[in-house]
């Protein structure tokens, strides 16, 4: 959260420098990395780590989609845009957590064995 915060104070400077499709691209990298570190590792340092990538895959996102929105939406039209992407984001999280439900049984079962 700290991370997120620094991230957000500099964001005016951050979207001018790389502009929204960088910075949803720094965020798919950072979402790789951290999901990648959290599957190698259960070392208490390299998970806090971790977490401080939340600001790439989540800070980074959001910024890059906002900015994305403020220069490509009507000002009218800028609230909904806003509120669809949120929305197809909790949609989109949802249904992943769905499919891996469904799953779940299965592998727990391998690795309990």
């Amino acid at each position: 959260m700290i991370a997120e915060i620094i991230l957000f104070v500099f964001a005016r400077g951050a979207a001018a420098r790389f502009g929204p499709n960088r910075l949803i691209a720094l965020a798919g990298i950072g979402a790789g990395a951290r999901w990648l570190l959290f599957a190698l590792t259960a070392s208490v340092p390299w998970l806090i780590l971790g977490q401080t990538l939340h600001a790439l895959s989540f800070g980074c996102a959001h910024l890059g989609a906002m900015h994305y929105i403020g220069g490509r939406i009507a000002p009218q039209l800028s609230a909904t845009a806003q509120s669809l992407c949120r929305v197809s984001g909790a949609f989109s999280s949802a249904l992943r957590c769905w499919r891996q439900g469904r799953f779940m049984p299965a592998s727990a079962a391998t690795l309990t064995r």
